[in-house]
């Protein structure tokens, strides 16, 4: 399914790896770390991260330099929710990023990262 031509059903098989919590699914992840749809990737993203890779929350760290305010906002997002301290650093730095949307993620990921006890300011 991580194959499928459909984007949302790579999506939803990212997010299903994730919630399955079987480490066999970390090798597909990684490659769906190079769909062409950026939410696909940050979904792999995600899933990796709940296996307990580390390379989710790095690619997402990545993500939050990316051009694309979009993934900007969504790497943001992703980043807060799953509670990981290496998030907090980069997310402040997007404090002062000149969309106010990507702004927005930033602080809202920042306060749920203070919430989880990983954000301390």
């Amino acid at each position: 399914a991580l194959r499928d031509e459909a984007w949302q059903v790579r999506l939803y098989a990212a997010l299903a790896l994730g919630e399955l919590g079987d480490a066999r699914a970390v090798a597909p992840l990684i490659a769906t770390l190079k769909d062409e749809e950026e939410s696909v990737r940050s979904h792999a993203a995600w899933a990796l991260s709940k296996l307990g890779d580390p390379r989710g929350v790095e690619f997402l760290i990545a993500v939050l330099k990316a051009e694309d305010e979009h993934a900007r906002r969504r790497a943001a997002e992703v980043l807060g929710g799953l509670g990981d301290a290496r998030g907090v650093e980069p997310l402040k730095e997007l404090l002062g990023d000149e969309n106010a949307h990507v702004r927005k993620a930033a602080r809202e990921a920042l306060e749920q990262l203070r919430g989880q006890g990983e954000g301390k300011p």
